[in-house]
């Protein structure tokens, strides 16, 4: 799984629900294992159909004075189907992610994502275009080329980022910094991961936007193995709510 901006920008709408309707919650861990499994490789593994990746997690959402407890669950998969950039005639993986968000009265409020990602002979991972539900859109032409979403080989001390506006109008701009290695633990294993600092503005055509500074912990040769969000969400220059989400990896169907 990887950031997802748009996706992260559709919760306050349905948290507004569970601010209303309930309070309190929580989330769980698990014992780590005497010795977490060593990096086996610098290079991101090449995307597969079929690849699943499941989370869990629990965190916080704020609005207008009020504070819930929220849990969550999700998965990733790639899809077997591509999805053909209009723009480059690029043809683009089809990443698709589900995200179930839950309050202690258990009122659920679910989100759906489409992330088209182009993986290149590096490894590297590309963002070429997204679909939140509202319909495709793109990295234009004028942005002069795709975002990198993971840098591969990875290495400490590594830097990367780019601006880019969307045929929608909506602008990003995402920087990612690899400051090192560290040990996560999980309930689909204990693991030796890269450490990445992350921070992303997005500005929608419609005035709102998205303000991120988030924590990744990655491992190539298997994905993301747990992501720590602090997003802000505005509405011109006005606060209008606030998340702390942290997700960690619960199985996957990728052998390591």
């Amino acid at each position: 799984m990887k950031k997802k901006c748009s996706v992260l920008f559709v919760v306050p709408l349905v948290l507004t629900i569970l601010l209303l309707d309930c309070g309190g919650g929580g989330g769980g861990g698990s014992t780590p294992a005497p010795n977490p499994i060593a990096l086996k490789t610098s290079t991101i593994r090449n995307l597969q159909s079929g690849d699943t990746w499941n989370f869990s997690g629990s965190g916080t959402y704020s609005s207008d004075g009020s504070t819930v407890n929220i849990s969550a669950s999700g998965s990733e998969t790639i899809l077997s189907s591509t999805k053909q950039d209009p723009i480059t005639s690029t043809n683009c993986l089809d990443s698709f992610l589900t995200l179930s968000l839950s309050g202690p009265s258990g009122i659920p409020a679910s989100i759906s994502f489409h992330g088209y990602e182009f993986q290149d002979s590096t490894g590297t991972i590309y963002e070429c275009g997204e679909n939140d539900g509202s319909g495709d859109i793109w990295v234009s032409a004028a942005s002069g080329g795709y975002f990198v979403s993971s840098q591969s080989p990875m290495a400490t001390n590594q830097s990367y980022g780019n601006s880019v506006t969307y045929t929608d109008g909506s602008t990003a701009t995402i920087t990612e910094h690899v400051i090192g290695t560290e040990n996560v633990n999980t309930n689909a294993g204990y693991y030796e991961a890269y450490k990445i600092l992350e921070n992303a503005t997005v500005n929608y055509n419609d005035g709102t936007s998205a303000v991120e500074s988030n924590t990744i912990w990655f491992v190539p040769g298997l994905g993301m193995v747990k992501e720590t969000l602090n997003v802000k969400y505005y509405t011109g220059s006005t606060i209008t709510g606030s998340l702390t989400l942290t997700i960690v990896l619960a199985s996957t169907s990728v052998a390591y």
